[in-house]
């Protein structure tokens, strides 16, 4: 994983309100409340990630999310415990908070490695 955009992701979410944030909604550009709603998201729209993302081709899935952003720039698989642990749409109905979010990544920077049990919509 790359550290250093990990800790770029947090600066991207740290002046965000929680009111702008919505795990459960990827989206690329602003949309109707004015927010571009998830984490991928909010990291696509911001200056913070624009000329890392030249020469990278952005793929997108029929939800609208970047497919390949996190795979690409933050070297996190896509359908990876690390990846449902800091950007799955679940977390909508569990903690859909910038704290949250950033609680997540710097657990993950800081060593951690989620479990199934660290994903509370699976039940364990």
């Amino acid at each position: 994983m790359n550290i250093e955009n990990l800790n770029r992701v947090i600066k991207v979410l740290k002046p965000i309100e929680d009111i702008n944030l919505e795990m459960v909604e990827y989206v690329t550009q602003h949309n109707k409340c004015g927010t571009v709603a998830c984490v991928i998201g909010h990291c696509l729209a911001s200056d913070e990630f624009g000329n890392r993302l030249e020469g990278v081709n952005l793929t997108f899935t029929v939800s609208g999310m970047a497919s390949n952003f996190t795979d690409e720039i933050l070297d996190i698989g896509l359908n990876t415990l690390e990846w449902d642990y800091l950007f799955s749409g679940e977390w909508c109905c569990h903690d859909n908070t910038v704290a949250g979010a950033i609680a997540r990544i710097e657990r993950v920077i800081g060593g951690f490695e989620p479990s199934h049990e660290d994903l509370p919509w699976l039940g364990y």
